[in-house]
């Protein structure tokens, strides 16, 4: 706690093994609010892993440590060059991107570019930090796909507020991402049900058939179903339920199974009219169109 807080006193205190600097006077409350972070790091981003690159330690210290307040891990590079090796053994593990623009070995304008090329990285938040203010030069990086660029120097509180800004895009992002893939993974399994109830082998000695059956997704609203009666009559029954997606393959395969538990000896008229009470106990804001005809 200090009221001399220069770049030239952070860099000795650092290096000393500080955690951060309060400058006095401070407002009511700071302190404790600064403690607490140190102390307890937010559970909401914990998980996540952001790579910090400058060429100063100090502004590594800085940055990766408001980062840990947030819970989140840091990897650390001293270069755009070691940056990218980095980006490269971890992939898309890394949740955020905060780099400075003027290094050796690769300046972060390159760096961008680089992580921008990586498949699983193109949309990852790249963070920019840089004394230059001039306005083409901003907008070039703005335009090579950078999420947000910081002026130094900056406070704390404002490098606070960029982070968990992005931190949350990048959560919500992979949270999306994970919800897609575990609904093309249920889209997949009710396709696989869905297929291996409507095919049927059926021999009916004076019948050739053919069946054609093409969702437009992974699974689809249409559904058909053949039995042979007991006096050796084709029963068919062809529908198309309301919606797509899964709560229509669901619906075709009530219907299948309604009228597996029916039964073929049933009368037409009999095993229509279950087959709309089965329905119509289980939603009220579905239907199914089709036609059910016995063919001998």
């Amino acid at each position: 706690i200090t009221s001399n807080d220069t770049l030239a006193d952070r860099e000795r205190g650092f290096t000393a093994g500080a955690t951060d600097f309060i400058h006095k006077p401070f407002a009511a409350g700071a302190l404790r609010r600064a403690v607490d972070l140190i102390l307890q790091p937010q559970p909401h981003w914990q998980g996540l892993q952001a790579l910090v690159v400058d060429d100063s330690r100090i502004t590594r210290h800085i940055v990766a440590n408001a980062l840990k307040r947030l819970g989140v891990r840091v990897i650390e590079a001293c270069d755009g060059r070691e940056g990218l090796e980095l980006v490269r053994a971890h992939g898309a593990k890394i949740a955020m991107v905060i780099s400075d623009v003027l290094m050796p070995q690769m300046d972060g304008g390159e760096l961008l570019r680089q992580v921008r090329a990586q498949p699983d990285l193109a949309d990852v938040p790249f963070i920019l930090l840089s004394a230059a203010t001039e306005r083409r030069a901003i907008l070039k990086l703005f335009a090579a796909g950078a999420t947000d660029y910081l002026i130094k120097p900056f406070s704390l509180e404002e490098l606070l507020a960029r982070l968990r800004v992005h931190l949350e895009a990048s959560l919500l992002a992979r949270d999306l991402a994970r919800r897609s893939e575990e609904m093309a993974q249920d889209l997949l399994l009710a396709k696989e049900v869905q297929q291996a109830a409507l095919h049927k082998g059926i021999a009916v000695p004076w019948l050739q058939r053919a069946v054609a059956y093409l969702p437009h997704g992974q699974v689809s609203g249409d559904v058909y179903d053949l039995a042979l009666g007991p006096d050796g009559a084709l029963n068919v029954f062809l529908g198309d339920a309301t919606g797509h997606g899964i709560g229509a393959a669901f619906m075709t395969m009530m219907v299948g199974t309604g009228l597996d538990s029916i039964g073929p000896a049933a009368p037409v008229e009999e095993t229509l009219t279950r087959l709309h009470h089965l329905i119509h106990e289980r939603t009220t804001d579905r239907f199914v169109t089709g036609i059910y005809a016995r063919i001998s």
